[in-house]
């Protein structure tokens, strides 16, 4: 998601408005090591945040405010921490700041909700997913995963849970946790992949396009192989566990 332009030299002062007058809206984002700068569309910064015991991670427009994530400590040693600061786009003042450990994978916007994927270093090929309120920075959800978010839809956030400790995939069982990005409440939603009763047994192996997935606003698809070849099965992520899923010959799209 590193999107922003780097800057060789800014202003390294803390967050600056011009004068009294109101405050000027900013158009554009410049971050530094060390510093993100707001400008105007004239390219005029309009206020600059300096960072200068922690490093610029990534940074975005959130609505009408930034988002700075900055990454401190040592990685070798278990102590990196990343910083989610929220600035306001037109005075660079820090709307509210939460703290989490282990290094930045993603983040991303799901509804008023802001959600964060951390990679914590260990082995068991899995992530953990932090959710916050917009506005105020309340934390909503804390939740271990195979990725970031598979999709976002309808309030809610669907995550990929893991089925074998130490693997990935699960040729007959999907796990998930769709969350509400409102009130940060989950639900675990358990699936079953069946066999095709003339070409069992699936194929339990490592090659990944027995696993090929896919996720969109409604439905979830899960590409598998036997005998007979590939199929796909799809689920309506939003409904229970006691759907009838769509099976059909092929692979993919």
């Amino acid at each position: 998601m590193r999107a922003i332009p780097l800057l060789l030299a800014l202003h390294l002062g803390s967050a600056v408005a011009g004068g009294a007058a109101a405050p000027v809206a900013s158009t554009g984002l410049r971050a530094a090591e060390h510093a993100v700068s707001a400008e105007d569309s004239r390219g005029g910064v309009v206020w600059t945040r300096a960072f200068p015991k922690a490093l610029v991670a990534d940074t975005g427009r959130v609505r009408q405010n930034v988002l700075v994530l900055t990454e401190t400590g040592n990685p070798q040693f278990g102590t990196q921490q990343v910083v989610i600061t929220l600035l306001s786009g037109a005075t660079g003042q820090t709307l509210w700041e939460r703290n989490i450990y282990g290094r930045l994978h993603a983040w991303g916007m799901a509804d008023d909700a802001l959600w964060v994927t951390r990679n914590d270093g260990g082995v068991n090929m899995s992530l953990d997913n932090f959710g916050f309120r917009l506005r105020d920075g309340r934390p909503l959800w804390e939740t271990t995963s195979t990725s970031s978010p598979q999709a976002t839809a309808k309030g809610s956030v669907l995550f990929r849970r893991p089925t074998k400790a130490g693997a990935p995939n699960d040729p007959v069982h999907l796990e998930f946790q769709v969350m509400n990005t409102s009130t940060g409440q989950s639900r675990l939603l358990k699936l079953k992949i069946s066999e095709r009763p003339q070409c069992r047994p699936l194929d339990d192996t490592l090659v990944m396009e027995n696993f090929a997935t896919k996720a969109d606003e409604r439905f979830y698809w899960a590409q598998r192989h036997d005998r007979c070849g590939y199929f796909v099965t799809r689920f309506d992520w939003h409904e229970s566990e006691r759907q009838r899923p769509v099976v059909r010959v092929g692979i993919l799209p």
